[in-house]
């Protein structure tokens, strides 16, 4: 989901439900409004249900793809077409992207 406010965000949200928004893809943009140019931060994220790395890795993963298509991807990889195989690198490639991007947010960029 994409949302906008007037403060840069850090990579975990705490909403104080036991549930934390992970933020990603923020981008700083100036928006005129009626008092002139104003600067808010606009950003991806996903509502994880814990702090826990490999959460909010499989909640990105989730946001992409539902858990019956990487059960698909994985079944149409053994068959060894080599469409799936093609499927199935790119999905190990969303992955790895994913997993890399995670760990530079949690490392460079703390809870609130």
């Amino acid at each position: 989901m994409r949302q906008s406010c007037l403060e840069r965000q850090p990579a975990l949200v705490d909403l104080k439900n036991g549930k934390y928004q992970f933020i990603y893809n923020q981008d700083q943009v100036t928006i005129t409004g009626p008092n002139g140019p104003e600067t808010h931060w606009e950003y991806d994220y996903v509502e994880v249900p814990g702090t826990d790395e490999d959460l909010i890795i499989a909640a990105l993963i989730h946001a992409q793809l539902s858990i019956d298509d990487e059960i698909a991807l994985i079944n149409n990889y053994n068959t060894g077409s080599q469409d799936a195989i093609e499927e199935y690198e790119t999905y190990q490639n969303l992955r790895l992207s994913i997993k890399k991007l995670v760990k530079t947010k949690l490392l460079n960029d703390p809870l609130q």
